[in-house]
């Protein structure tokens, strides 16, 4: 180091001195061996408390000295492109994050937070209001092949979302808001969940096109759920539905097999007669709920009440699910209206949720007593069966129950399909055995 190096790094606050072993400085005039070079950075370099540093040669202790007294060069050279106001902004933020970081549990730089907003405000693939990137999503479930209901029920979902956060930005909506508007809703806990999954599912969508960075609302919790309990008709109400059912040939065959095979709505309304065999019915993959093929047994009963109505080909119930669900209400008010008329007048039959497909399950499980032929039947796993189904109904009303056929007052004509839903079908009876 020249001396006026020295003595521009005395000035500047920056001292060396020579260390012995026991970290004892040695004076000038000494010639004690030197264990260290001491530099010491003092307040006019640092900015508050004095820094040390320790080194074996005097060349790195000098090295150190001269890219100190470079750094504090440019620091000042700095100082003159930073105006009073940006340096004061500065001070400020960082006075902010120095309080923010007493939460956080360690510091927090002025690089950090500019980061932190660069990643929220101004996302890598863009930004995306609500409705386009809802658009987009929509487009990519229709993508996927998803089952033509859900997809239905999903941009039922978008319309309803869309009345909030239609020109909101993905990027900038928050947990707060999203719960917000879940809690403001009219319906029951579980359409609440069912919006929270929808949003999940849109928000992971929009990470992958990174359109934000972060899911906001995995930070909300589900409604919690009371499990609502298994219902089912009994014996004579199913009875009573298959009879007021005689005169639509369009909705018995698809009401005798979601009472005496199980299937789920969505599933026979798209099952067709060429998957109707003599003694077993095929749920195809890409017709089951589980996208999982399944195989269910025809039983006897169910067989008498199908034969009159078989196609070699066609859909069983040649309308829509909405269309499905409609015939069912007209069928349980036309029992009822003829329930009312009998003497003494029968109680009117209450629909319950599933209830068809329920009342399969309880009756095959307890007339055949297998939890594992009953699973097989339905495409669920043994705990469900044993949670919703068993022990609803005993025995002899199971046996009541698989005893339910047609017995016609004539002979009943084969339906064909120029015929089907314009021929007057001969009156039927439920009778049992």
């Amino acid at each position: 180091m020249s001396i006026l190096a020295g003595m521009a790094a005395i000035k500047s606050g920056i001292s060396i001195a020579k260390i012995d072993e026991n970290r004892v400085v040695i004076p000038k005039s000494s010639n004690r061996r030197v264990a260290w070079w001491r530099v010491t950075l003092g307040k006019k370099i640092t900015g508050s408390k004095k820094v040390r540093r320790f080194f074996a040669k005097e060349s790195e202790a000098k090295q150190f000295i001269a890219l100190t007294l470079e750094s504090k060069q440019v620091e000042g050279h700095e100082a003159f492109i930073l105006t009073p106001s940006i340096r004061a902004e500065a001070r400020q933020c960082q006075e902010m994050l120095d309080a923010a970081a007493a939460k956080a549990g360690r510091r927090l730089s002025l690089t950090e937070a500019v980061g932190f907003f660069l990643r929220h405000a101004l996302p890598h693939g863009g930004t995306r209001v609500f409705k386009e990137a809802g658009e987009e999503f929509l487009a990519n479930r229709q993508a996927k092949n998803l089952k033509p209901r859900y997809l239905v029920n999903l941009r039922s979902q978008f319309r309803r979302l869309e009345t909030k956060f239609s020109d909101a930005k993905v990027n900038v909506i928050t947990t707060q808001m999203i719960e917000s508007w879940l809690n403001g809703l009219n319906g029951s806990a579980k359409t609440r969940n069912n919006y929270l999954i929808t949003l999940r599912t849109f928000f992971d969508f929009c990470l992958k096109q990174k359109w934000c960075s972060e899911n906001p609302a995995n930070a909300v919790d589900k409604a919690a759920l009371d499990e609502a309990p298994t219902e089912i008709l009994s014996v004579d109400e199913a009875a009573r539905l298959l009879a007021s059912a005689q005169d639509d040939a369009a909705l018995l065959p698809a009401l005798a097999i979601q009472l005496f095979a199980g299937l789920r709505r969505s599933e026979v309304c798209a099952l067709d007669w060429s998957e109707v065999r003599d003694d077993l019915i095929e749920v195809t993959a890409a017709k089951a709920k589980t996208r999982s093929r399944r195989v269910v047994t025809i039983q006897p009963n169910l067989a008498a009440w199908l034969q009159p109505f078989r196609q070699i080909q066609g859909r069983v119930f040649g309308r829509s699910e909405d269309a499905y669900n409609e015939s069912l209400r007209a069928l349980v008010l036309a029992a009822n209206e003829q329930g009312a008329a009998e003497t003494p007048a029968l109680s009117p039959i209450r629909w319950k949720r599933n209830c068809l497909r329920h009342t399969a399950a309880s009756m095959h499980l307890a007339f055949f007593e297998s939890d594992n032929l009953t699973a097989l039947q339905l495409g669920h796993g043994i705990e469900v069966l044993h949670r919703h189904y068993k022990g609803l109904v005993g025995k002899v009303e199971a046996s009541r129950y698989w005893s339910l056929r047609p017995k016609s007052v004539c002979p009943i004509k084969q339906i064909t399909p120029e015929e089907r839903g314009i021929h007057d079908l001969p009156a039927l009876r439920v009778v049992e055995g």
